[in-house]
């Protein structure tokens, strides 16, 4: 792969995790196992607080690693 791509590349991976952690996100929660989230391709699994929450839940990143419960998802 020629630099610039792997420049370009690692740039729009950048862009896109600093819009992640600038924004809440919904997701399920099978308890033990935290949130699977997807940043532009990339898979990362983040731990919750709080521990014991499972179900669906709108969330706040703290980092791409840690993420807090806002409140849980509700139906409309």
């Amino acid at each position: 792969m020629p630099r610039k791509s792997v420049h370009a590349a690692m740039s729009r991976l950048a862009s896109a995790e600093s819009a992640f952690l600038a924004r809440e996100f919904l997701a399920p929660v099978v308890r033990g196992r935290g949130v699977s989230v997807s940043i532009a391709g990339v898979r990362c699994v983040m731990t919750l607080e709080p521990r014991g929450f499972q179900g669906w839940g709108l969330f706040r990143p703290l980092s791409y690693t840690a993420a807090t419960l806002v409140r849980e998802a509700s139906a409309i």
